[in-house]
């Protein structure tokens, strides 16, 4: 996939761990972004039925 730059990088075990770490980090951050946003719509919609059912 890479160049032949990339070989040396992905050969060393403490870049490798570093390379995973960022690669889960930002797995990580979309779960999460991508969860709150569901959250706060369905939130929102229960929010909303709610306050239909209390008034």
């Amino acid at each position: 996939i890479g160049g032949h730059g990339e070989g040396s990088i992905f050969s060393d075990p403490v870049s490798r761990q570093i390379n995973n770490r960022v690669a889960r980090t930002r797995n990580a951050v979309a779960i999460a972004s991508t969860g709150l946003l569901i959250a706060s719509a369905n939130g929102l919609t229960c929010f909303d039925r709610e306050l239909a059912t209390i008034t």
